[in-house]
């Protein structure tokens, strides 16, 4: 996150304590190179990290995306916990941002092959429990009897492992 925010953070967290070791780094996630090396000063080998991004997918796209899912993957981040939301969600939310007089630039996903091409394994996929209009997609929906299963994004929460 930006300093500015953490700082808030850590205002508003400052009577709680973590169950586990809990570092928030102020870095810029689209610049590959600074989180390269601020993972670097504070992972080393042999580390198990477990890596947590709320609501920042979205506002990268598909390049950056790929670009972080790749960062993050050589860093020897173990575990990457993460919100997804699809290509169509992102639309629905810059129109209706739209609607209000904001600008936002909204970008979900189609695939999952960003965080699969860079090592990543999905472990878990939890939908978001949001009301929507008309019929829900459906994941992970099995077609015949071959074991492929459905590659639709659906707004939802990842658990993504190494390899």
């Amino acid at each position: 996150d930006a300093a500015e925010v953490l700082a808030v953070k850590r205002r508003l967290l400052a009577g709680y304590r973590p169950s586990c070791p809990v570092e928030r780094v102020a870095v810029d996630v689209r610049d590959p190179a600074g989180l390269a090396a601020a993972l670097a000063d504070r992972v080393d080998d042999g580390d198990r990290v477990v890596v947590v991004s709320e609501g920042l997918l979205p506002y990268l796209d598909a390049a950056a995306v790929r670009a972080l899912a790749g960062t993050l993957a050589d860093a020897a981040a173990a575990v990457w916990l993460t919100d997804v939301v699809s290509a169509s969600s992102a639309a629905q939310m810059a129109q209706l941002a739209r609607s209000a007089g904001l600008r936002v630039e909204l970008y979900g996903l189609d695939s999952l092959d960003v965080f699969e091409r860079s090592g990543w394994t999905v472990t878990d996929y939890r939908i978001l429990p949001v009301p929507r209009r008309g019929p829900w997609p459906a994941p992970a929906v099995r077609h015949g009897t071959g074991g492929a299963y459905s590659r639709q994004v659906v707004d939802g929460v990842l658990v993504l492992a190494r390899g």
